[in-house]
């Protein structure tokens, strides 16, 4: 979308369980250009006064501070927020189905309202890594084993799957058991 305020048109891609897309987009006449969180609901199976954590953007968005070059992805599990850092431009680019002008330049107040996480398991392999980001480069190591996951106080849900370009874009470090 264009910067300001004034006639805009949205873009939406649909994607049903078995892979097909359907675009489809509509004018609309955006008054202010500020970010407002979604509006929680509660669903009729919770008790009244429990309120469902707000998504502020949707699963698998793209945010960036504003002014920084870090891009991270966003994840949703229950009310746990989790963002990973994309590596590099490169790992990003591996990715065929991500666009930069998609990335969302927010508040850092809000890139850090999110979990960081640094668990990952690459398609069709079941090995867990924990990443070691520096800079463009960085390192993974295999954790080994449940024990040794639980040990390190990691949280099971703050796993994401990548592609075997993001895994192997790190060198393997040291295997944690």
């Amino acid at each position: 979308m264009s910067e300001g305020i004034g006639q805009k048109t949205v873009y939406v891609r649909f994607r049903s369980s078995s892979g097909g897309t359907a675009d489809t987009s509509a004018s609309i006449n955006l008054a202010a250009s500020v970010l407002t969180p979604l509006t929680p609901s509660v669903p009729a199976s919770k008790p009244p006064g429990q309120v469902l954590g707000a998504q502020r953007f949707a699963d698998g968005a793209m945010i960036r501070a504003i002014g920084d070059i870090d891009v991270y992805i966003v994840k949703y599990v229950g009310d746990k927020q989790f963002k990973r850092l994309i590596l590099s431009p490169s790992v990003f680019n591996s990715y065929g189905h991500l666009k930069w002008e998609d990335v969302l330049d927010v508040e850092k107040s809000l890139v850090d309202s999110f979990t960081t996480s640094e668990l990952v398991r690459a398609v069709n392999d079941t090995k867990v890594y924990k990443l070691y980001p520096a800079g463009d480069t960085g390192e993974k190591r295999w954790v080994k084993t449940a024990e040794g996951f639980n040990r390190m106080g990691f949280d099971w849900d703050a796993i994401y799957e990548i592609n075997a370009v993001d895994r192997n874009s790190y060198v393997t470090g040291a295997v944690i058991e």
